[in-house]
């Protein structure tokens, strides 16, 4: 479901939350445009199956995610990067 947020600066800002899904942001001068901007991209990433998701969404996609949750807690990060960051 999408959130829409007004900025200090006037501009619309459209939160897009899914389960399953990373969340996705994007600033429009009108809040028509963030509307139309969001009902597609809702339909876009609820089109994608657990079958498809490898094709909608890639490692760069999902490793800011990891990252934050996974590897900023570990007591050596620095091995974890090592692992994934070849």
């Amino acid at each position: 479901m999408a959130t829409f947020v007004q900025q200090p600066s006037g501009s619309w800002k459209a939160i897009i939350r899914i389960q399953g899904q990373p969340l996705k942001t994007k600033t429009f001068k009108l809040k028509k445009l963030a509307q139309e901007w969001a009902t597609t991209t809702e339909r876009e990433l609820k089109e994608c199956s657990a079958e498809e998701l490898e094709q909608c969404m890639s490692f760069s996609d999902v490793w800011p995610f990891y990252y934050e949750d996974v590897v900023k807690r570990l007591k050596r990060p620095q091995n974890e990067l090592k692992h994934w960051l070849f």
